[in-house]
């Protein structure tokens, strides 16, 4: 059956001119591809249907078609006035055939892949394949002609392009479905296929044309990118980290306003307490304004704004007020950005807690000696701020030798963990008691009005420490010697006040011991 065929039949004087005339124009492109007389449905109505969907297809085919439409469209009307339920004459023949051969040349001159199948058989056999199918399959077109084309998916048959194309031929519409074929040799590749039914003059179905377009390297770079994003997925799903992408909110001066959550792991709803479905699609700072509290929004905005990477520690809050450490790396993409969000609380506990061992008395737990001129510093400046006055105390317990010699350590730890609780008891919260190491205390009182308010702490003190105490099972009774110093006076260091306490501490002692002594510059005395 030809692909184009007579509303009429020829006479035997027609069809053997016909024959003749044809083998005075022959060309290769008609030896391989048409055969039997001129059709009265003209190839100017199949190449117009092309020029249509290649138009829809947006191929580079159709740039080249769509320029040459307006000559297309002239014979198209040339065609219908020939062949509008006419017997054609032998003048006519000879002049469709030339342009049958004409368009076969552009056909060939198409990068795309065209083929024409028969409407009227099942499955629509092949009747033409230009030059673009056959480099594209490497069959020629003699290999093809005549058959459906399975043959290109080989055993591939179940893919769904395959049944929506089944379904388009039966139902007889267009379709597009891109499908995995394979070469002659064996050699897949994705073929973007656009599928169209063609009319003739009286509206009735005679063929399908195929517009075939090799996506293979399209195809291929979205499958990587597709698995790329799978396994990033993937590792996303499996990572204890809050993990979650946020595309830019715009106004219409084109500043960043907000950020819209495109992706979140699961980790990301156990940690701010709200459903994933709610979160996905929803604007960051108005489901968590936390975020603008924190920062965060000004951080992500200034990341998307300058592609520069931050990271960015903080403590937040749960709404159970819970708090915790969380660790954020922030870097651009596209026009918004990815944020790895870690919860640090364990490594931040870590970090305090050796902080304060490394700032505190591992038996006492006061702070120790590493802070005293900090603490010394902040009562100076502190005196200067408020005009009021500071003292230091350092303290030594007078009998805490002989407590060691008798009892043992541990019972001299025991002994000198009741006096921190004893001094400590004794302070303000402004005020700081510090171990100095072995039995000496240091006291820093901000903020007293005078002589007189050291006079009734130290002795206070005195009361404090010299009440008996149960140790390792048996009574036992401590005394101390307090050295008192003032600021501002003499000493405007810590070092200098230190030295003026002490001096006084020793002082005390030779006076006795469980004695209290001011320091008085040796000018005053």
């Amino acid at each position: 059956m030809s692909i184009f065929q007579e509303e009429e039949p020829s006479t035997s004087l027609q069809n053997e001119a016909f024959r003749a005339a044809k083998r005075a124009l022959r060309t290769p492109w008609d030896d391989t591809r048409y055969a039997d007389p001129i059709p009265a449905a003209s190839p100017a109505n199949v190449l117009a249907d092309v020029v249509r969907s290649s138009q829809r297809d947006q191929s580079p085919s159709g740039d080249v078609l769509i320029r040459m439409e307006s000559s297309f469209q002239t014979d198209l009307r040339r065609f219908d006035t020939l062949t509008s339920g006419k017997l054609l004459t032998l003048e006519q023949q000879i002049l469709l055939i030339e342009d049958v051969h004409r368009y076969g040349r552009i056909f060939d001159a198409i990068s795309n892949g065209i083929t024409i199948g028969d409407a009227a058989q099942p499955g629509a056999p092949l009747l033409y394949v230009n030059s673009a199918f056959e480099e594209m399959t490497g069959y020629r077109s003699n290999e093809v002609l005549g058959r459906d084309c399975n043959f290109l998916q080989r055993n591939n048959r179940d893919q769904p392009g395959v049944v929506k194309i089944r379904k388009a031929l039966e139902e007889r519409r267009e379709e597009r479905v891109l499908l995995r074929n394979y070469r002659k040799d064996g050699t897949p590749f994705w073929n973007e296929l656009y599928l169209s039914p063609i009319l003739d003059l009286k509206g009735r179905l005679t063929h399908f044309v195929g517009i075939q377009n090799d996506v293979t390297a399209r195809v291929n770079a979205e499958l990587q990118l597709s698995d790329e994003r799978d396994r990033l997925f993937a590792a996303s799903e499996c990572s204890l980290d809050c993990i979650y992408v946020c595309e830019s909110v715009r106004d219409k001066k084109d500043d960043i306003v907000d950020f819209t959550f495109t992706y979140l792991n699961a980790n990301v709803s156990k940690m701010v307490l709200v459903p994933l479905d709610k979160l996905l699609g929803g604007r960051m700072c108005e489901l968590l304004p936390v975020n603008r509290e924190l920062g965060l929004f000004d951080l992500y905005k200034q990341v998307a704004l300058t592609g520069v990477p931050l990271v960015h520690e903080c403590r937040v809050h749960d709404r159970n007020i819970r708090s915790s450490w969380i660790r954020v790396q922030v870097v651009k993409l596209h026009d918004g950005v990815v944020v790895n969000a870690s919860d640090i609380t364990q490594r931040k506990e870590a970090e305090e807690l050796m902080l304060s061992h490394g700032l505190h008395d591992s038996l006492t737990s006061l702070p120790n000696r590493r802070v005293l001129k900090d603490r010394i510093q902040q009562g100076i400046f502190r005196a200067d701020r408020t005009r009021q006055l500071m003292s230091v105390f350092v303290i030594d317990l007078d009998n805490f030798k002989q407590i060691n010699d008798t009892l043992g350590h541990a019972a001299g730890d025991e002994t000198l963990v009741t006096v921190a609780r004893r001094l400590s008891g004794c302070m303000r919260s402004i005020d700081s008691v510090i171990r100095m190491g072995g039995d000496e205390f240091v006291i820093v009182l901000p903020e007293i009005r005078g002589v007189g308010d050291t006079e009734m702490l130290a002795a206070r003190i005195s009361r404090e420490l010299a009440a008996p105490m149960i140790i390792a099972g048996q009574t036992v009774q401590v005394t101390s010697s307090i050295g008192i110093t003032l600021y501002p006076g003499t000493a405007l260091t810590p070092d200098d006040l230190l030295s003026e306490a002490d001096g006084a501490m020793y002082a005390a002692k030779r006076r006795g011991k469980n004695q209290s002594e001011l320091f008085v510059p040796k000018a005053a005395a």
